[in-house]
């Protein structure tokens, strides 16, 4: 981790100091920017479930299609997790059982890694089947993320054209304690029959990472 943590800061460090044809950098929109990618859950931690469809498989392949996405724009991307395993084991001095410690580690890599915006991918699941639609989640009293969130929320809107959600405030550690713009994506809900076969088809995963990247890029441009 530490090795991809040196090679990432030392890309960045030549991105900054190295100079580049403006055109080129017109072309890439995130060009230079630092995003943190956190795929849910993970190991022996499957999330939500709905027969062989599992949360932390469908989180993790969004980030990989996400992480693409965002290097073709230019940006510098970290991903908590790249496996299907959770991280309690990464730093044992931290506190709690395994859950807690995953948790925090999360916390832990995407503050070493001091990004521009932070996003913590999840699927949404409830007792009844009848809801539906991704939602955004943002930590209270923090504009940036709250600015970030409701873009990405709009763009979701607009693109999947299946969900009248509003972003809102969410108590989550990897939000509350994350020191950066940060968000916490529901892509949809696993619960709902209709909602987990989209989960389950490649290009409707491709569709919400189009829509979490077009947000990300309006708020940077806000910025």
């Amino acid at each position: 981790m530490w090795r991809k943590l040196a090679s990432a800061l030392l890309l960045i460090s030549l991105l900054a100091c190295s100079p580049q044809p403006k055109a080129a950098q017109a072309s890439l929109p995130l060009w230079g920017k630092v995003i943190a990618i956190d795929p849910g859950h993970g190991g022996p931690d499957p999330g939500a479930t709905r027969g062989t469809l599992l949360e932390k498989d469908i989180v993790l392949d969004l980030g990989f299609r996400l992480r693409q996405l965002l290097g073709n724009a230019g940006a510098v991307t970290f991903m908590t997790r790249e496996s299907d395993g959770d991280l309690a084991d990464e730093n044992p001095a931290l506190p709690g059982g395994r859950k807690r410690r995953d948790i925090l580690r999360r916390v832990e890599l995407i503050n070493e890694w001091q990004p521009d915006a932070a996003l913590s991918l999840h699927v949404n699941a409830i007792g009844s089947s009848r809801w539906r639609g991704a939602q955004v989640f943002y930590p209270p009293d923090d504009p940036e993320s709250e600015r970030l969130a409701k873009a990405i929320q709009n763009s979701l809107t607009r693109v999947l054209q299946n969900t009248n959600r509003v972003a809102k405030v969410g108590d989550y550690r990897v939000l509350n304690d994350s020191r950066c713009p940060v968000v916490l994506v529901e892509v949809g809900f696993i619960s709902n029959p209709e909602e987990a076969a989209l989960l389950a088809n490649e290009n409707y995963r491709q569709k919400i990472v189009w829509a979490i990247y077009l947000g990300l890029q309006d708020w940077l441009a806000g910025n």
